[in-house]
Parts: C-alpha cells; sequence; structure tokens
C-alpha cells in the first residue's frame, strides 16, 4: 500500500484502517483572489495542499481534499476572484465536515484555513458540530504565519499586509516561479485603512466599520515587496507548521 496522508489516494478499506488511528482529519480551506499584481489568483489554495502535508507528517493526521474557494467579497470585483456567498460557504463546509464526522469516523476535523475572511463560516460550522457532540478546531494559517514573522519582516509598516512582504515570500518558498516579482507594484495602501484597520471584523475592537479592499488600495495589493525572498518564506512555514503541531499536540491531549 503507498504510504499516503492524502485521502483521496486512498481506496475506502485503506481509509478505515488509516482513520481508525489518525488523530484528525485536516480539512484545507483556500480562496481563489486578486494578489496585487506579482502575486497568482490561486495563493491560499496552493499553499493550503502543501501545508496540509507538512502538518500531516508531523502529527499523524489525515488530509481531505482541499477546498479552493472561499469567502472573498471584499475582493469581488477584481477579474479571476471568486466569490461564495457565506450562507453557502457555510452550508458547504457543514456538508463536508460533517460527512468526515459522521459516515467518515474522523475522530476530530481540523479546519486548517489559508483565507481569513472563510472564518466566518467556519464559527458557524464549528459551534453547529461541537453542538452535535463532534470534536472540531480551527487553524488560521496567515494569522499563524505573522505571529512567527516579527524578526524577519523589513517593512514593518506594511509587510504583513495582503500580497505584501510576508505573504509573498511564502508564496515565493512554495514556487519562485509564482511570483512575478517585476510586477509588483509595492503600493502604499490608501489613507483610509489607517482608520478601517482599527475598526475591522477581527480587530478586537468593540466596534466595527465594514471596509472594501477598494478602500485600502488600488491594485489588490500593498506593501513592500522587495525584500521577499523563498528562504524568508521557508523559514516562516517552518515556524508556523511548528507552531500548529505544538496547537494540536496540546488539543489532542486534553481533549481526547
Amino acid at each position: 500500500m503507498k504510504e499516503t496522508f492524502l485521502v483521496a489516494e486512498m481506496t475506502a478499506a485503506e481509509y478505515k484502517e488509516r482513520v481508525a488511528a489518525a488523530p484528525a482529519v485536516l480539512l484545507p480551506l483556500g480562496s481563489i483572489e486578486v494578489l496585487g499584481a506579482h502575486g497568482p489568483l490561486g495563493a491560499d489554495y496552493l499553499l493550503a495542499q502543501h501545508v496540509a502535508v507538512l502538518v500531516a507528517e508531523r502529527t499523524g493526521c489525515l488530509v481531505a481534499p482541499a477546498i479552493p474557494y472561499g469567502d472573498t467579497l471584499e475582493l469581488a470585483a477584481w477579474p479571476g476572484t471568486v466569490c461564495v456567498p457565506p450562507a453557502v460557504l457555510e452550508g458547504y463546509y457543514y456538508a463536508v465536515a460533517h460527512s468526515f464526522m459522521t459516515t467518515g469516523a474522523a475522530k476530530r476535523l481540523v479546519f486548517l484555513n489559508f483565507h481569513s475572511l472563510n472564518n466566518n463560516a467556519v464559527h458557524a460550522v464549528g459551534r453547529r458540530l461541537k453542538h452535535e457532540g463532534h470534536q472540531v478546531f480551527l487553524v488560521d494559517w496567515w494569522k499563524t504565519v505573522g505571529m512567527q514573522a516579527g524578526d524577519l519582516i523589513v517593512d514593518r509598516a506594511h509587510g504583513y499586509g495582503h500580497g505584501g512582504e510576508m505573504i509573498t515570500s511564502v508564496v515565493m518558498a512554495l514556487d519562485a516561479g509564482l511570483v512575478r516579482a517585476e510586477q509588483a507594484q509595492n503600493e502604499q495602501p490608501a489613507e483610509k485603512l489607517s482608520y478601517y484597520g482599527k475598526y475591522l471584523m477581527n480587530s478586537g475592537s468593540p466596534f466595527v466599520a465594514y471596509g472594501d479592499f477598494h478602500d485600502y488600495c488600488t491594485g489588490g495589493a500593498w506593501g513592500d515587496t522587495s525584500h521577499a525572498t523563498a528562504e524568508k518564506g521557508a523559514e516562516l512555514i517552518r515556524r508556523a507548521v511548528e507552531a500548529i503541531g505544538d496547537f494540536l499536540a496540546e488539543s489532542f491531549s486534553r481533549l481526547p
């Protein structure tokens, strides 16, 4: 039998045997969205497929096929961006996760999310599944990467931004050929971002102002990418995967 963590490569009998021993099934979530003039539309989806295997190798989890499309409403006006309405996405996530938790016999399910706006649908599904008696977790990939990046990012002002130094470095580590560095606009964000940054949904503020990416930039990305490197991205991936592994190890030991 071919040794694999990928559910899609297993027969039904092989999956039944492997899932009985696996601590959880990872469900990677991506998006297809603009990443400035220099980044690929499928960055989140491509990274979801790649990183999930790294996490599986560290934890022994199985990897479900990645869901490529996500909630990209704030970027939907740019060519190539595909937006699934949150209510539709919630139903889809629930159907997939519920299958793995019931007929799929997974002990636990981990949403490995590479597009933070998908979290809104995941929270609703996770709460519902927990209410039904299942153990469910969420990992926000880009937030995890950002927590490990403080000593590596040169562009302190905007290096964590959409399509900025951090994200571009990670994509370059996956495949440097995916990044058109010569086309990078290195745009400074619009002045409104300083306002919206304080009051977005995930800002932690009790006040929320709903923005759109056209309020933040003109080209679908911002920040200086001139210091982005594949080597930096590889280190960020290594650190983030390690942090995810530690979180899951703690969670699985405390919540059998």
